[in-house]
């Protein structure tokens, strides 16, 4: 089979989150926070970044 280096490498990078139980958890909890409606739109999610002291580039 072929395949291409970017379609590879996304396929490794898949395999190294499943495989990594710790990572997994925290995407399972970010999910069902998701369901729970525990979520920020873009402005308070920029507001957040701001006080954590990142760079944002609001558009």
């Amino acid at each position: 089979m072929l395949m291409g280096a970017d379609d590879y490498d996304a396929m490794r990078e898949t395999i190294a989150a499943l495989s990594d139980p710790a990572l997994l958890l925290e995407h399972q909890v970010g999910a069902q926070a998701i369901v729970e409606g525990e979520v920020l739109n873009s402005d308070q999610l920029a507001e957040v970044m701001r006080n954590a002291g990142r760079s944002v580039d609001a558009k």
